[in-house]
């Protein structure tokens, strides 16, 4: 017999029950959906650190089937694309939220800090050779 039992409401856990023995062993500790839950918001970003202006792709990972979603940037903008990429301009650090549903609900997930903005990228100017005296020929 197979029992899935939710743990934190973000990873679920598999028990198998050995046949006539009573004893409960791990069989896998990896996030598996149950087809009559809300969704679990689960996201990834590529890159998730870098020099403004920073293209971040953002990748929907969630369990549990959502239907629709609504990202929140943290600057201000928003998208409810599954897999949005989102362009930050200012330096700072940024908090994703990701709210997933479905037809038995929503959950939302904060991801605090998840994406660092550095200052943009200035070429040092090129060093110019130096100036060559000049000096005038002798009559």
């Amino acid at each position: 017999m197979i029992r899935l039992f939710s743990v934190m409401a973000v990873t679920v856990a598999v028990i198998a029950l050995m046949a006539g023995t009573g004893v409960m062993a791990p069989v896998s500790s990896a996030p598996v959906s149950t087809m009559d839950s809300a969704p679990v918001p689960l996201i990834m970003a590529h890159p998730f650190a870098g020099n403004a202006p920073l293209e971040v792709g953002f990748a929907d990972r969630s369990v549990n089937f959502p239907t629709s979603w609504l990202w929140d940037f943290g600057d201000g903008n928003t998208s409810t694309q599954e897999n949005p990429v989102h362009t930050y301009y200012v330096q700072g650090m940024y908090t994703v939220t990701l709210t997933a549903t479905n037809r038995y609900g929503s959950s939302t997930a904060v991801y605090a800090d998840y994406i660092t903005v550095r200052p943009p990228h200035v070429p040092l100017p090129t060093p110019k050779p130096p100036v060559q005296p000049v000096t005038p020929p002798l009559p």
